[in-house]
Order: structure tokens, then C-alpha cells, then sequence
């Protein structure tokens, strides 16, 4: 009775503007700083009318000021926030946002690896069947293609994959055993709000200022505390993995405090995606000539 009754069978159905349009795909995959976020920004860029989603509230505000920066005004639409401004036509959110009702040009949908999560992988599906575009932008790792391309491939929709090459080395560094070796443009990675909190008491006890990042932090604060990491303020970064999902930020070496995170069931070791999308953040293009990434008190 309830397949019956909510149609999961025929799931593609409940989305009937999208199937009212012969959608095309492009799909850039790559490793992170490979520029292909840009690419996508450029063709959203492009269009009369788009939308931008993004899986951090943070990444939405990424995406609005670099539409900004190619002169398009852009309304952003989160879960806490809703800022509209006159004019606008594209739309900057997070992902769970998508709107349904109206059909535009151009939708990126970034990070779309993570359709396979299992807490948040069903706003990724979402969008991907669901979101009204003439031209869908999907951005994300390798890691994504099984995942997306049956999906594609049973709605009969047309795709094209272009695949991106990282634009800066990254480099092993040796582990780290004292925190006045931490120096400027530094990032340690942690895997909860209260790890990050003592890290960032610990960093701040020998004596240097350092930025903190985490999920729950309102927006705010989070924009705040990366701005001053941007400008030099707070030499050193505290971030937990969110980092991994796209936040560009000038990170030069970045350590890990553990190879172990909780996922929610259970405390496992991280998976080489996950170790690769959250080291990959050292060495943005730009703002240095390579990367590095290391642990932190643990020769391992």
C-alpha cells in the first residue's frame, strides 16, 4: 500500500517539469583544485536564469559572491537565510533548496558525489532527476560516475563527461609534533565540534591566533572566521572535514589530527576518497605553487 500509494517505482514521475524537457548533462569530474567548480560557474555565468547548489550554507555564499565577481547578482536561498536582491536572476543555495516550479537555463550541482550519502544523498537525487534545467552542470570526483550515469542512462537524457587534471602538486609532508611549528596558511583537520574547540584552545595556549570552522556554526560566524584566516588575522586554521566539500580557502600545508572520524553509526578509519578530498584543499591555485599535507602528531 504505501509503494502504492507514494510511487516509488516510478519516482522520476514526481518531477513531471523536468521530464517535460530533454535536459542535458555535462559532467565535470576531477580531483579537488582542478578548477572545474570554476568551469561550472562560468557556464551558469552564461545563462539567463540558473541556480547554484551547493552542500554547505557556506559554499552557497562561495557561489553568490563568484557570480558576483563575473558581474551577475545572484539571490541566495539557504535554510536559515534568504537574501533577495532586485533584479536577480540566478539563485545561490544549498542543495536541499532546489526549486522545482520553474524552469531555468543553467543548474550546477556541485559535490554530486555526495549523492551517495546516506543521511544527505537524497537531496542529490533530488536534483539530479528532479531539478528543471535545460542544461545541468554536475561537479564532483571520479568516485560519482557509477553512481549518476544509470540514473542518466534511464531517463534517456543526453550527458557528456569532461574530466579535469589538478592544477598544483601536493606534496607529503613529515608529521608534525609541536605547535610552534605550525606557521602561517596552516590548516588542522578534526572531525568534531569539540575536537575542533580544543584544538583551537590548544593552538591558541602556545601562543598563536588560529580560526576555527565547523558545521554548526551559524553563517555569520563561519564567513567571519574564514575571512579572518583569508586576510591573515588568525594565521592558522581549525577546520573539521567540512572543508572537504568545496570551501576555498588560501591553505598552504594542512594536517590531520586523526585518520578516524565517527560517522554517525560508527568511529571508522577514513576512506582514500574522503582522505583525498579533504587533503586536496592544500595548495589552492593562485595562491601557491604547490600543497602539502601531513599529520599531526602521529608518524603514521
Amino acid at each position: 500500500a504505501i509503494e502504492n500509494a507514494l510511487r516509488f517505482s516510478s519516482y522520476e514521475e514526481s518531477f513531471p517539469l523536468a521530464r517535460s524537457l530533454k535536459r542535458k548533462f555535462s559532467i565535470f569530474v576531477g580531483p579537488t583544485n582542478s578548477g572545474k567548480t570554476y568551469a561550472a560557474l562560468n557556464e551558469l555565468s552564461q545563462a539567463r536564469t540558473g541556480s547554484y547548489l551547493g552542500p554547505l550554507r557556506l559554499m552557497a555564499h562561495e557561489g553568490r559572491e563568484a557570480l558576483f565577481e563575473r558581474g551577475i547578482v545572484a539571490n541566495l536561498v539557504t535554510g536559515e537565510e534568504r537574501m533577495e536582491m532586485p533584479g536577480a536572476t540566478p539563485v545561490s543555495s544549498t542543495v536541499e533548496m532546489c526549486g522545482m516550479g520553474k524552469i531555468i537555463d543553467v543548474a550546477v550541482i556541485d559535490e554530486i558525489q555526495m549523492i551517495a550519502d546516506s543521511s544527505r544523498g537524497w537531496a542529490w537525487s533530488q536534483a539530479l532527476i528532479g531539478v528543471p534545467a535545460k542544461h545541468v552542470v554536475l561537479v564532483g570526483s571520479e568516485e560519482a560516475l557509477p553512481f549518476i550515469l544509470p540514473v542518466l542512462e534511464n531517463l534517456g537524457e543526453e550527458y557528456e563527461i569532461k574530466r579535469f587534471e589538478r592544477k598544483n602538486a601536493l606534496h607529503i609532508h613529515e608529521p608534525i609534533w609541536k605547535f610552534k611549528d605550525l606557521k602561517e596558511g596552516d590548516c588542522v583537520v578534526v572531525f568534531s565540534r569539540k575536537s575542533a574547540l580544543e584544538m583551537k584552545n590548544a593552538i591558541e595556549s602556545s601562543g598563536k591566533r588560529c580560526s576555527v570552522i565547523y558545521g554548526n556554526l551559524s553563517p555569520e560566524v563561519r564567513r567571519s572566521e574564514a575571512n579572518k584566516f583569508k586576510s591573515g588575522e588568525n594565521p592558522i586554521l581549525v577546520a573539521t572535514d567540512a572543508i572537504g566539500m568545496g570551501l576555498n580557502l588560501p591553505i598552504n600545508r594542512l594536517f590531520f589530527s586523526t585518520l578516524e572520524k565517527f560517522d554517525g553509526i560508527e568511529t571508522r578509519l577514513l576512506n582514500i576518497s574522503e582522505i583525498k578530498q579533504i587533503a586536496g584543499r592544500s595548495g589552492r591555485f593562485g595562491f601557491a605553487t604547490h600543497g602539502e599535507v601531513g599529520i599531526l602528531f602521529d608518524d603514521n
